[in-house]
C-alpha cells in the first residue's frame, strides 16, 4: 500500500471510526479514543455494564465520556478547508458517499475511491495506489496493447493488399482468357 500524503494523514485523524466520517460533536472516551457522541451512544446503547471502547476494545465501567471542543474546532475548520479546494470540483472527482475527492484507486474493485472509501470495510484490505500512480500504470498497459493493435492493423492491411492484387490478377487473366477464346468481337447477330 502506499504512503499516504499529509492531507490524508490529518483526515483519517479528523475521522470517526465508528461512521467513518468527520466527527460530529466529538467526544473523547477514558482510553483516549475519539467517537462522534452520537455513534458512541449507539455502540453503548443497549448495554448496563462494561462499555467497550469501539476501537481498542478497552472495557469501561461507567458510561464515561467527554466533549472535545478543540478536535470539533479542527474539525470544523478542515472541513471548510476541504470545502474551499472542492468548490467546483470536476464530474467524477467527488466521491458521492462522502463528498471527498477520489485521490486513490482500488486495484481489486477498479474503482475510483476517496480517502473515508480507503478506511472503510468495504476497501480496508485492499490494495489501494494513488490515482497518479495507478494512471501510469494504466496509461502503459493502453500503450502496450495500442502498439498490438498497430501491428495486427499493418498485418490486415498487407492482407487486404495481397488479396486485392490476387484479385486484380485473376480478373486479368480471366480477360485474357476470354479474348483467346473469341479473338473477334461478335455482333449482337453473332456475325460480324
Amino acid at each position: 500500500m502506499a504512503a499516504a500524503n499529509p492531507a490524508q494523514l490529518l483526515l483519517a485523524e479528523l475521522t470517526c471510526s465508528v461512521c467513518l466520517d468527520y466527527f460530529k460533536d466529538p467526544v473523547s472516551v477514558d482510553c483516549g479514543h475519539h467517537f462522534c457522541q452520537a455513534c458512541i451512544t449507539q455502540c453503548w446503547e443497549e448495554l448496563s455494564t462494561n462499555f467497550p471502547c469501539p476501537e481498542c476494545r478497552e472495557t469501561f465501567s461507567q458510561r464515561n465520556f467527554k466533549a472535545n471542543r478543540q478536535l470539533r474546532n479542527i474539525v470544523e475548520a478542515a472541513r471548510k478547508l476541504t470545502l474551499e479546494l472542492t468548490k467546483e470540483p470536476e464530474v467524477g472527482t467527488v466521491c458521492e458517499k462522502h463528498q471527498r475527492s477520489l485521490d486513490d484507486f482500488c486495484q481489486e474493485d477498479q474503482t475510483l475511491i476517496c480517502l473515508v472509501c480507503h478506511l472503510s470495510r468495504d476497501h480496508r484490505e485492499h490494495t489501494v495506489v494513488p490515482v497518479e500512480e495507478a494512471a501510469e500504470d494504466y496509461k502503459d498497459q493502453i500503450q502496450s496493447r495500442l502498439e498490438i493493435l498497430k501491428i495486427e492493423r499493418d498485418a490486415i492491411l498487407s492482407f487486404k493488399l495481397s488479396g486485392e492484387n490476387e484479385s486484380h490478377e485473376v480478373l486479368v487473366g480471366a480477360v485474357i482468357t476470354q479474348k483467346q477464346m473469341c479473338p473477334r468481337p461478335l455482333s449482337i447477330h453473332g456475325l460480324v
